[in-house]
Parts: C-alpha cells; sequence; structure tokens
C-alpha cells in the first residue's frame, strides 16, 4: 500500500514496484518479449509489404521484377531500438517511389510513395500486429 505520488489524497491504494518485477521475471524483460517484439517486427514488414501490392498506390510491378525483389530483413536491435528495413531490392525502387507529378505508370493504380503511404495509414494496425506476436507468442500465418 502507498499513500505516496498522485495518490497522496486517497485513503487506500497500491503500488506497483517495477524495480522488483525486472529483478524476479529478467527474463521476459531480456529475453522472451525482445524475441518476440523481433519476430513480430518481421510479420510487421510482411504486412506493409503485402499491403504495398494490394492496396492504392500500387507498387507497380508491371515493371520488370519490382514486386519480386522484395525484402523483408530480420529484425535487429541496434542503439537501444529494434529496426526492420524491408523494401524493394532493385535499383529503380527508389526512384519510382519518389516518381514526380504526371509520371507516367504503366499499372492503372500504381503510383508514388507506395510503400511510405501504407506505413503512414496503418502504422497502428502493424504496430498493433507486433504487440499480437508478443502476447500471443505465436506469428500468425503468413502476410
Amino acid at each position: 500500500m502507498g499513500s505516496t505520488g498522485k495518490f497522496r489524497n486517497l485513503k487506500s491504494g497500491f503500488s506497483v514496484d517495477c524495480q522488483n518485477f525486472r529483478k524476479t521475471y529478467p527474463e521476459i524483460l531480456g529475453e522472451i518479449i525482445p524475441a518476440w517484439a523481433m519476430k513480430g517486427l518481421h510479420y510487421a514488414g510482411q504486412l506493409l509489404m503485402r499491403d504495398a501490392k494490394m492496396v492504392q498506390p500500387f507498387t507497380p510491378h508491371a515493371w520488370g521484377g519490382l514486386w519480386n525483389s522484395e525484402t523483408v530483413n530480420a529484425a535487429v536491435k541496434k542503439n537501444g531500438a529494434w529496426q526492420l528495413e524491408c523494401g524493394y531490392n532493385i535499383a529503380y525502387a527508389a526512384k519510382l517511389h519518389e516518381a514526380p507529378d504526371g509520371w507516367n505508370w504503366q499499372l492503372k493504380g500504381s503510383g508514388p510513395k507506395y510503400l511510405e503511404t501504407k506505413m503512414a495509414l496503418y502504422r497502428n494496425r502493424y504496430m498493433g500486429a507486433v504487440a499480437d506476436v508478443i502476447r500471443f507468442k505465436r506469428v500468425p500465418m503468413a502476410a
């Protein structure tokens, strides 16, 4: 029971010492959550790549091997943060992503910012997918 901080005026209440949790369950914070977070990020990257193909503006797959060059790397922890790199591994992918207005798109519904648009629109869904992977300790079937 605690009576300090913002609960100072309460007649009864309790406080949780997170330091004790860290000491008692180090494997949860040090191993389990990071391992599943990395799997969840990889899954979210797969969802992003699927959305790039299925939601306008589409990835312009009518152009050579662009659609088949998708890459979703394994997530890594770098400078205290988890990171995931995904996209298209082909020389002209970035050029198409940043294509200027008036570009002649061969595939109807395709257009610039075909990855960035999805990250802005579906950010919460992607992060929710990561949270679900951690919570349920399983990765859903491939995106």
